[in-house]
């Protein structure tokens, strides 16, 4: 019997997939093999598939007309087809998996013979477990007289010796010397006696015995413990675990060295096992293990997927490392996921955690013991986050899912539902904004008016970023309810988005959209109930129509026109900021990014700067990012200046901080902030709230959410530039400056 598992999906998530499992799972059972099916359907994943049942798994079978995470499955025979070939031709499909199971393990069994051979030779071993070493070349067999003996003879005696049945003079009545430790009691069989160039006879054996085999060693002889006696079988390195081995020069057969005693005069190999030492003698201190107490995985995510994805990963690792854990962070960042977790890796961890402030599904860790905390979190309090995640019970229910297990007492949980679905929206909303900024950006290269001639290249540049910019709502509210509801939320999600924008509602309406989507298909979808025949229409038609309608007209008559006139006020109010209140929100905007350098507050400043570019409010998201270079530009400019002030680790960090603020990563003063948060942060907030202050007061404006200085070498990105700059001067200055003040010179080492 072969253990399977598959997945099936189709485009409508309706006929087809669920056809194709009910095929796959009636042939496997008449064919005597176990199979279990995943469905990725219009309500999203149903039946999904625990990492245990896939590192068990045979062959995977993927009956798929989309696209479907194939990372999964890393290491296991794949079976790719269709839902349609799956549900008319089944037997076939199941017969290939099966195949390429057997097919599989022929090759995972030669590769292992192979290996273990190899590790045979190398080690001086039998390759076959339970085998008896071979005799030595002229042995006798068992039974057998030893060759060229004769009949048992005894050995001349030694000059002075007395004969046999006398006693030697001076020593009374005979008395049989004590037995050396690990010989042969009478009756039993002599063990080998190692031999050089002068070796003692141990004695001929006796008539129906085996004569014992004997090698060469140093010049002393040495007696072994352990031998079988006659009644025994013969032992082998897998009956005696730990004994190393002896190679007999003359024959090249190597053949068990026993426990006990020391055996010969050579110093202990790496392959030897600990030896009892003798008495008086010092005790063979073996070497630590290497072998690590456990294993963890983990994934860590952000919205915008630059720095604390990365950074987090990394202090995750040193903690586990340190306490002596192996471990691996899959980091979902800007460019997806990396480092992906194989599903024999899910399987052998002792732990999962996630720290993320995005929407990250939990269906793969079902059964595991699994702590939910913040990256934030998980980035400045790893050694906590590690400890808690180990010391979570484990779950009684393996189908339980893991998002429900609880977190650990004494770390932040993961972020709260409305925050967490909210970023999900910003960081699938950022590339749409990047990209129709830019691109704007790039058109007023060519002339501020270019654009305006029909059929040019200006045009074209502000027509694809105008497109760009059209999408950020409807992307932010989509997502958005993707995160609330899955699948289900992406239609009614992107509509009321559509709607908000088209209602002139913004980033506001976008996200009420947003919320509202993903609550109402959330509802439709746990609330609605059809019969078995009627259940495939719910994905498909009833929860899109309903959803649509109900969210579509609460946008238009109720929703939609109060939030676009606070939309519009918001807007007029910050393009006609001038003078004082433009200083007030740039101190404002500066103070919130670096209050907690990437923390909520620092996306609550990020979401909005960011929101405001689709209404063409360009200042605030100037000031944002002018504010959250300086942190990491301040600090390495005070490790330059105020050396006396840091640790010699701490000035080295402030080069990567240097290059971190340049690239706006305000994360590159998290370090400092975790070692000396009383002085610190204030230094850092006052130095980003003088920078917002001075790019507000200026009427700077940007036309990208993120690159740092590096968006200055594109035109028209950033304008005016030259106070641009001399806000990110002056912030820096500011944060410098605060630091030589409020930090104390570090005691001198004697």
């Amino acid at each position: 019997m072969a253990k399977l598992v598959a997945v099936t999906a189709c485009p409508t998530g309706i006929a087809h997939t669920f056809m194709a499992a009910e095929a796959l799972r009636r042939v496997a059972d008449l064919k005597g093999h176990d199979l279990t099916v995943e469905t990725q359907g219009g309500e999203g994943v149903r039946t999904p598939l625990e990492e245990q049942a896939v590192a068990q798994a045979d062959a995977v079978i993927l009956a798929t007309d989309i696209t479907v995470d194939e990372s999964r499955f890393h290491g296991k025979p794949l079976v790719r087809t269709s839902t349609a070939v799956a549900i008319r031709d089944t037997e076939r499909i199941i017969d290939e998996a099966v195949a390429r199971a057997t097919l599989h393990r022929t090759a995972a069994a030669t590769e292992a013979g192979a290996a273990t051979s190899q590790d045979a030779l190398r080690a001086g071993t039998e390759p076959h477990h339970g085998e008896a070493p071979l005799p030595l070349a002229g042995a006798p067999r068992q039974g057998e007289q030893a060759p060229g003996t004769g009949p048992a003879r005894t050995p001349p005696p030694l000059a002075g010796a007395p004969r046999q049945g006398e006693q030697a003079p001076g020593t009374g009545p005979a008395r049989t010397p004590p037995p050396l430790a690990g010989a042969p009691r009478q009756g039993e069989q002599a063990p080998s006696a190692a031999s050089g160039s002068a070796r003692a006879s141990a004695g001929a054996p006796r008539q129906g015995e085996q004569d014992p085999g004997a090698s060469t060693a140093s010049s002393r002889a040495s007696t072994l413990a352990g031998a079988p006696r006659q009644s025994e079988p013969s032992r082998t390195p897998a009956s005696t675990p730990g004994a190393s081995r002896r190679a007999d020069t003359s024959t090249g057969v190597s053949f068990p060295r026993p426990h006990g005693l020391l055996t010969d005069s050579s110093p202990p190999t790496r392959s030897d096992a600990p030896r009892r030492a003798e008495p008086g003698a010092e005790p063979l201190r073996t070497p630590p293990s290497s072998t690590p107490a456990g294993t963890l995985v983990a994934v860590t995510a952000c919205p915008t997927g630059i720095a604390h994805t990365f950074m987090a990963a990394e202090a995750l690792t040193r903690a586990a490392r340190a306490k002596g854990y192996a471990i691996r962070v899959e980091t979902q960042g800007s460019v997806g996921a990396k480092n992906t977790l194989t599903p024999e890796e899910i399987a052998q961890a002792d732990a999962v955690i996630i720290g993320a402030d995005t929407h990250v599904s939990t269906e793969r860790f079902a059964g595991k013991r699994l702590l939910q905390t913040s990256v934030g979190e998980a980035l400045k309090q790893a050694d906590r986050v590690v400890e808690q995640a180990l010391a979570l019970p484990e779950p009684a229910d393996t189908a339980r899912p893991a998002s429900a297990l609880p977190t650990g007492a004494g770390v932040k949980a993961e972020p709260a539902g409305a925050y967490k679905h909210l970023l999900t929206g910003v960081s699938f909303m950022l590339p749409f904004v990047v990209a129709g900024g830019l691109l704007l950006a790039l058109s007023f290269v060519f002339g501020i008016d270019a654009y305006k001639q029909p059929g040019t290249l200006p045009a074209a540049l502000k027509g694809i970023g105008d497109a760009a910019f059209a999408l950020m709502v409807p992307a932010l509210a989509g997502y958005l309810a993707y995160s609330i509801a899955d699948r289900p939320g992406l239609a009614p999600g992107f509509i009321g988005g559509m709607l908000a924008q088209q209602l002139n509602a913004g980033f506001l309406g976008g996200i009420a959209a947003g919320f509202l989507a993903g609550f109402v298909a959330r509802t439709l979808r746990d609330r609605i109930r059809l019969p078995a025949n009627l259940e495939g229409l719910k994905p498909v038609l009833v929860i899109p129509l309903l959803s649509a309608l109900i969210v579509g007209l609460l946008m238009t008559y109720v929703i939609g026109a109060p939030v676009a006139a606070l939309m519009g006020a918001l807007t007029r109010f910050l393009t006609g900021m001038s003078g004082a209140n433009a200083v007030l929100l740039g101190l404002l905007l500066g103070a919130m990014v670096a209050f907690d350098t990437g923390g909520p507050i620092n996306k609550a400043a990020y979401a909005f700067a960011v929101g405001l570019l689709g209404s063409s409010t360009f200042t605030p998201m100037a000031a944002v990012m002018v504010a959250g270079m300086t942190p990491p530009l301040g600090l390495a400019l005070a490790t330059v200046v105020a050396k006396s002030r840091f640790t010699l680790q701490e000035r080295e960090a402030g080069k990567a901080a240097a290059v971190l603020g340049l690239a706006f990563i305000t994360e590159g003063a998290i370090p400092y902030a975790a070692r000396d948060p009383l002085r610190v942060i204030p230094s850092i907030v006052f130095g980003s709230a003088i920078a917002g202050a001075v790019s507000m007061g200026f009427g700077c404006a940007l036309r990208a959410p993120h690159g740092g200085v590096f968006v200055l070498a594109i035109p028209n990105a950033v304008a005016p530039l030259g106070p641009y700059v001399l806000a990110l001067v002056a912030g820096t200055l500011a944060t410098t400056l605060a630091l030589v003040v409020l930090k104390r010179p570090l005691p001198t080492t004697p």
